[in-house]
């Protein structure tokens, strides 16, 4: 009797285990992430506009309300060939991101009243770089089950990233302030990505996972230049 019992329960454990062993077909998953970029490392090509007007070097720091990291979402879809192989696209908005810096005191203040402003010498003249990132990809997924229904995840593949960079300064005084877009550029381009990760099956229709990426290559042809996206991400995956 004890070994009867012993070999249903023996079974049941099999059969449910094999439950999550899911070997192919499409699936769609969402995504929570928080992306960080280097906007410290990125060399602008151009002085700040306040420059022209006081003579004084100005020093960029990141904005304490956006910094170099956002809070970000991504959507991804894919096919799974095997236990071991998918390939899948990407969506993913990488955040947005500001510099910004500040001068006082006008070293001719005739300058601001040729260019139409209407400024004391004491005025505060202060730059804004924002640049926003977003883009798709396109990965080859390879899986490593560690249980049957837990895999280590390692994907490589291309990213299509699109960028923007608005810069604008105002001009602040006592009684008023002007702001003035400076230039507004936009580029795009391709960069490699790859990552790691853990998925773990929960059902045949549900799999969470957790992964880190790194985009690399951003922002080339911006006066940004060069710099990299890393991106950690909790996703809900519903397998089809």
């Amino acid at each position: 009797m004890k070994c009867r019992i012993l070999l249903i329960v023996g079974f049941a454990l099999i059969y449910s285990s094999t439950l999550y062993a899911r070997t192919s077909g499409t699936y769609f998953g969402v995504g929570l992430a928080r992306t960080t970029v280097n906007i410290d490392a990125m060399t602008f090509e151009t002085l700040p506009y306040s420059y022209l007007f006081t003579g004084k070097p100005i020093f960029f720091r990141s904005s304490q309300d956006n910094g170099t990291t956002n809070s970000s979402w991504s959507l991804y879809g894919g096919y799974q060939f095997n236990r071991y192989f998918s390939v899948e696209a990407l969506y993913q908005p990488l955040g947005e991101y500001t510099r910004s810096g500040s001068n006082k005191g006008l070293v001719d203040p005739n300058l601001v009243i040729k260019a139409g402003f209407s400024l004391s010498s004491s005025a505060t003249i202060s730059d804004i770089d924002r640049l926003s990132l977003q883009g798709y990809g396109l990965t080859a997924l390879g899986s490593f089950p560690v249980t049957n229904y837990m895999y280590l995840l390692g994907k490589a593949g291309a990213f299509y990233w699109s960028g923007k960079l608005d810069r604008s300064t105002t001009f602040e005084s006592s009684t008023s302030a002007t702001k003035i877009v400076l230039s507004s550029e936009s580029s795009s381009g391709y960069s490699p990505i790859f990552g790691i990760g853990l998925r773990i099956d929960v059902s045949r229709s549900l799999s969470v996972r957790g992964e880190w990426s790194r985009i690399s290559g951003v922002g080339s042809g911006l006066s940004t230049g060069n710099s990299s996206a890393d991106i950690a991400s909790f996703s809900a995956q519903i397998n089809f």
